[in-house]
């Protein structure tokens, strides 16, 4: 090999292979310092992509054991409350044989009726009480529905919520019996919904673009526990709120008149219509009154006067004198006991041959604000056929007799609603508060505007009080749980269902047993074979499950352990011969500067020969 100054070959050689050493040394480094032989992807990239997929296996499959061991646990617990209501159904069962035996008077069958009905109670306690993380394991669960019928305003009249836009009302399974008003705020986009047992409210913004055909839009009020499905139907741009409609009757209380002849009777009166009996004043506007005054001061009715469907005459077929100028009362009655009165006062009397027509004008208008109408409350104590869902088609009627004491009724589904006492002679916003006697009430508010005078008439349309949905609960007489044991998504592979029977004394059908006499013993007797017979069905079930569990948490330890050797086989590093490959590097290191150090001399041998 030719030796050089400016190129030092052997030096280059050297450097090469003790850089390939070192880098070798480095990577033996890495793999036994992190037990691991594919510390990076170069190392082994189809290896290092099987080993981390078996890894997260691993992962997966030990909380699959974890699932599997909790819900062992869970049945456990809910097989112990099994085997306390076993032990008190026992001593039920012997309680009745003892009360149905003869040597008993009725005396002492209720002092064993006592315990019988307290131990009922206990089972009941313990299937409500039995729970796991705060989950009831035997008590069943309850389904809550909304009622489709329930009615929204729209545009001041009644429509569907269904065709409204409204595709769904979905209520969590905790929600209970009752019921919730619905507002939607078009400027900001915005719906908030009050919960009207509670007066809990919660608002959700949206988008503002509407939804496209066939398509739904969801709405989450997760504090309420109530869930909106819109359709392609719904309004963004249109407010939904308090919509009331309340219809007031009015009362005339002026009184013009014409006289045939072309002049004007002029009445001075400022309450011309009173003691207005057994007629709706609302019937007496725009009735015209003809006098025949062919003698002025004893004119006669010209006609019949109808007024609400009821013929009225001048009290004893009276004449009226229309010459005299001073304040009169002329009174009508259709001899059924129903009477007004027309106080008149002209200033120009009438002449022989005169026909003269007063018209009843009205300008007192009692007024209820509609927006002002809202469902404040609906509480449902003793349901009896009344759910909230109920109040979708009825009427409130008032009776406005007397207007500081008005009287308020409604009947809904059977149930009749009623509130007495209530001051419509003065404006301000009125709470109505309408109880069945029966625990079950329907609140609502309205403002009125102008006040009510005595005879007047009101009524205001339920299904216009507000958007409310009701909430009825249906009890289910067992609860489902379904356990991860398995790593995918499949349901037959990966999941166990397993289901718990309530035990409730309902479920069981001894609700209403007692053993206060032979017959009712009798009876308790043959309900609770009966419930010992489900009770024993619903162990039996529990058990099994437990088996099988116990053998899926085995199946998954073994299937554990295989996944994580087949992963140990591809990831994990051979020590041993890891480190001979290590000490190999560190002796070509070691070797490698010794011998680039040499050939870092040989150029200076070179000198020699300039010498």
């Amino acid at each position: 090999m030719t030796i050089t100054i400016n190129t030092n070959t052997s030096a280059m050689t050297a450097q090469r292979n003790l850089g390939s050493a070192a880098m070798k040394s480095a990577a033996s480094l890495a793999k036994l310092s992190s037990g691991s032989r594919v510390p990076t992807a170069k190392d082994d990239a189809a290896a290092l992509a099987i080993g981390q997929r078996l890894n997260s296996e691993v992962v997966a499959l030990r909380q699959a054991g974890l699932n599997a061991g909790q819900a062992s646990s869970l049945l456990q617990i809910a097989d112990g409350a099994l085997g306390q209501v076993s032990d008190i159904l026992s001593r039920m069962q012997a309680l009745a044989v003892q009360s149905n035996s003869g040597q008993l008077s009725d005396t002492e069958r209720t002092i064993l009726n006592t315990e019988f009905t307290a131990l009922r109670s206990e089972v009941d306690r313990i299937s409500a009480d039995t729970k796991f993380n705060g989950v009831q394991l035997l008590a069943g669960t309850t389904e809550v529905t909304s009622n489709t019928n329930d009615l929204v305003a729209v545009s001041g009249s009644a429509g569907n919520l269904i065709s409204e836009g409204f595709e769904e009302v979905i209520f969590a399974s905790g929600y209970g019996e009752g019921s919730v008003k619905i507002d939607y705020d078009a400027t900001t986009d915005a719906f908030t919904l009050t919960n009207l047992d509670t007066q809990a409210t919660e608002t959700v913004s949206i988008s503002a673009s509407a939804i496209s055909a066939g398509a739904t839009e969801t709405v989450e009020f997760n504090n309420l526990g109530v869930t909106l499905v819109l359709n392609d139907q719904f309004d963004k741009t249109t407010d939904i709120n308090a919509a009331g409609t309340a219809t007031a009757d009015i009362q005339a209380t002026d009184v013009t008149a014409t006289a045939g002849g072309g002049g004007t009777i002029t009445v001075h009166n400022t309450n011309a219509i009173s003691a207005v009996t057994g007629v709706n004043a609302i019937d007496l506007d725009a009735i015209v009154v003809t006098f025949d005054a062919t003698a002025a001061n004893a004119a006669t009715l010209t006609g019949p006067l109808v007024v609400g469907g009821q013929t009225f005459q001048v009290q004893n077929n009276a004449t009226v004198d229309l010459t005299n100028t001073s304040a009169q009362t002329i009174t009508f009655e259709d001899l059924q006991g129903n009477s007004f009165d027309l106080d008149i006062d002209i200033n120009a009397a009438a002449s022989n041959g005169d026909t003269v027509t007063f018209t009843l004008a009205a300008d007192h208008t009692p007024a209820v604000e509609n927006s002002s109408v809202t469902v404040t409350d609906i509480t449902i104590g003793d349901a009896t056929n009344f759910q909230a869902g109920d109040i979708d088609d009825a009427t409130v009627a008032f009776n406005v007799t007397t207007a500081n004491s008005a009287t308020a009724s409604v009947t809904i589904n059977g149930n009749t609603f009623t509130e007495t006492g209530i001051n419509l002679s003065t404006t301000g916003t009125k709470t109505i508060v309408l109880e069945d006697g029966n625990t079950n009430s329907i609140t609502f508010t309205m403002n009125v505007t102008t006040a009510f005078q005595n005879n007047d008439s009101l009524s205001v349309e339920v299904a216009e009080l507000g958007q409310v949905v009701g909430a009825e609960s249906n009890g289910g007489g067992s609860t489902s749980f379904n356990f991860q044991v398995g790593t995918g998504t499949t349901t037959s592979q990966d999941r166990l269902s397993v289901t718990l029977t309530a035990v409730d004394t309902t479920s069981l059908g001894i609700n209403a047993s007692t053993i206060d006499s032979t017959t009712n013993a009798n009876t308790a007797i043959g309900a609770l074979n009966t419930a010992v017979t489900t009770l024993n069905t619903a162990r039996a079930g529990i058990g099994a499950n437990q088996s099988r569990l116990d053998f899926a948490a085995a199946n998954i330890a073994v299937a554990t352990e295989n996944n994580a050797a087949a992963r140990s086989a591809l990831l994990d590093v051979d020590v041993s011969s890891e480190m001979t490959e290590f000490t190999s590097k560190q002796v070509l290191i070691q070797a490698g500067v010794s011998m680039l150090a040499q050939a870092n001399q040989q150029p200076a041998l070179l000198l020699r020969l300039l010498q």
